[in-house]
């Protein structure tokens, strides 16, 4: 950490006194914290400046530092709000309030090493996914980060930590996606329960996020040109208290490129022709208490829904339709999956999915790129050799 200077002597003009003033430490937001002492004269005012720097010296420096916890949550609430989403920094502080506020937070944050980082991390390990722990090191991370941007710390010491890996066994969020048959048969059986139609069309035919998805407005449905513009997304407030989620909630997409326009073909356009006649029951028989929100998934009161009951939901639809029961996330991979199946061009379907970059897209779809590729490769070797 950077030391601290030997303060200045000055005449202020306002007080027409003499101000004597030494730093003793940095604020919570990482500016230079002073102490000062007024006095008649010059020689009283230097006299006064030594006496505060000698009291300094006999302080400890850490104790001008705020606590791990202090500081993590000024930085979330304030700066943190300029870089990443208002969800992202509510999930960061729900992570840090579970996970790390009970063992750091009131550590002085010059304190914490990357050892006791480490062994924290992989005794987190044993208990949650490699995912979740991650997600409290990239928390944590980004808190050190800011603070040593501000100089209260020398380094990050998260960044001397290694992040988690998954191991055979893990539970995984992402499940065997549908095929193109469990797909077509998952459509034919939403048609006969109309809240769940709309939505399995959705998923199967734009590949887009549950919450796009469920952020659409009919004024981003264009019948005309046949298309879809994805420009919110729908989350869940959390408190910052408690970290309990606390209200359905639009925010901008992840990413600047998940801002996109989506084309849709006649069976998108027969599933929201029916969905908004099925939405129209529901304002009717609501009457008064409809709320208009002009989104195209809502409660039977025409308010957003929210995210979690939504997923238990669908899980019900499933079971109750004999179809395999997966993760909604697990449908986006069926998207990509069966579209590179079907021959369609990876930059395609990258640019489909909403990704920053096309090698996010070969990142995870490496594997099924790579089968393609070879038998693409094995089948012209095979027709030249007839």
């Amino acid at each position: 950490m950077q030391s601290l200077g030997n303060g200045t002597v000055f005449y202020d003009r306002q007080t027409k006194k003499w101000t004597a003033k030494i730093p003793v430490g940095l604020t919570v937001s990482g500016n230079t914290a002073y102490r000062r002492k007024s006095a008649l004269t010059k020689r009283e005012a230097q006299a006064l400046r030594l006496a505060m720097l000698a009291e300094r010296a006999t302080t400890p420096s850490s104790a001008s530092l705020p606590t791990f916890q202090t500081y993590a949550e000024h930085h979330l609430a304030t700066e943190a709000r300029q870089e990443i989403r208002p969800n992202t920094a509510d999930g960061y502080l729900y992570n840090l309030q579970r996970f790390a506020f009970p063992k750091f937070g009131d550590r002085q944050i010059s304190e914490i090493t990357s050892s006791e980082l480490s062994a924290h991390f992989s005794e987190l390990r044993k208990h949650y996914s490699a995912s979740q722990v991650n997600q409290l090191r990239a928390a944590m991370s980004r808190v050190f980060q800011s603070a040593q941007t501000h100089q209260l710390i020398t380094d990050n010491p998260v960044r001397r930590t290694k992040p988690m890996r998954k191991q055979e066994g893990d539970r995984t969020l992402c499940q065997q996606p549908w095929s193109l048959d469990e797909c077509k048969y998952a459509m034919e059986a939403a048609m006969e329960t109309h809240p769940h139609d709309l939505f399995i069309h959705l998923a199967i035919l734009t590949g887009a996020r549950l919450g796009e998805i469920l952020g659409l407005q009919w004024s981003d449905i264009n019948f005309s040109e046949r298309t879809i513009s994805i420009k919110r997304s729908l989350g869940e407030q959390r408190s910052r208290v408690a970290g309990d989620k606390i209200a359905p909630t639009f925010s901008p997409p992840k990413t600047a490129k998940s801002v996109r326009i989506l084309s849709f073909g006649e069976q998108l356009r027969s599933s929201l022709e029916r969905h908004k006649v099925y939405q129209d029951h529901l304002r009717e028989n609501a009457g008064e208490k409809w709320v208009e929100t002009d989104c195209l998934f809502t409660t039977r009161s025409g308010t957003p829904v929210w995210l979690t009951n939504f997923s238990d939901q669908f899980r019900k639809f499933q079971k109750s339709r004999g179809l395999r029961v997966v993760n909604i996330h697990s449908i986006r991979h069926s998207f990509a999956i069966n579209a590179l199946s079907l021959g369609i061009d990876l930059p395609s379907i990258s640019r489909a999915l909403g990704h920053a970059s096309l090698q996010i897209t070969l990142d995870i779809y490496a594997r099924e790129a790579g089968d393609l590729q070879n038998a693409a490769t094995e089948g012209l070797a095979e027709w030249f050799q007839n």
